[in-house]
């Protein structure tokens, strides 16, 4: 009798609500990686052409080395006002801290400018991301009518834009997308590699 009472408790406990901190309670590293992207920076960049196309990637470097300091894959993205140079949002990978495999910097950085300019359609902008974007960002990337990408390095394993997949090249029915990688493509690499290198040293995570 008394096991049977242990078990029935033992359930009882189990299905209890787990209860969350209360709103605005310290998140520590989740909290800052999860944080609202900075959006439209005071400072605008190059005209458009190579110049703008490198101070844009040296911004989408930054945010993947913030990531990787966060313990995230290191990838970032801008996404830049086409008119005024001004950059509408910025931000890097989140998949760990919100342990959501669609968090990537690509969707992130175009889910905020959106927020910021108060309009899903990013029709006059360009997306910059150190890494090709995977299927799920560019299709993204197709819904927000971003009319051009561009990324660093080439990602052999999941990459739409040429390397695993060519998304970009399929015909679609009202909308086309300019894609074009290799800016700062080896500053892109360099910090893939190392950050993985890192991760095969220290070992699996437990």
């Amino acid at each position: 009798m008394r096991r049977h009472l242990l078990a029935a408790l033992a359930v009882t406990k189990a299905l209890q609500p787990h209860r969350l901190p209360p709103l605005g309670a310290t998140r520590d590293v989740a909290a800052s990686s999860l944080a609202v992207d900075e959006a439209r920076d005071t400072h605008a960049l190059p005209p458009i052409g190579p110049a703008r196309d490198d101070a844009a990637m040296a911004l989408a470097l930054d945010e993947a080395r913030a990531a990787a300091a966060r313990g995230e894959v290191p990838v970032g993205a801008v996404v830049v006002d086409d008119t005024t140079g001004t950059i509408i949002a910025r931000a890097g990978n989140a998949v760990e801290a919100s342990h959501d495999a669609t968090a990537h910097a690509e969707l992130r950085a175009m889910r905020a400018a959106a927020q910021s300019v108060q309009n899903w359609r990013l029709q006059d902008a360009t997306l910059y991301c150190t890494l090709e974007p995977c299927v799920v960002c560019l299709g993204a990337a197709y819904a927000f009518r971003i009319p051009k990408i561009v990324f660093g390095a080439p990602d052999h394993r999941l990459g739409a834009a040429g390397s695993w997949l060519s998304l970009h090249t399929e015909t679609h029915p009202f909308h086309t997308l300019d894609v074009r990688g290799g800016v700062c493509a080896e500053e892109s690499s360099k910090l893939l590699k190392d950050f993985f290198k890192e991760r095969r040293r220290v070992g699996p995570r437990i």
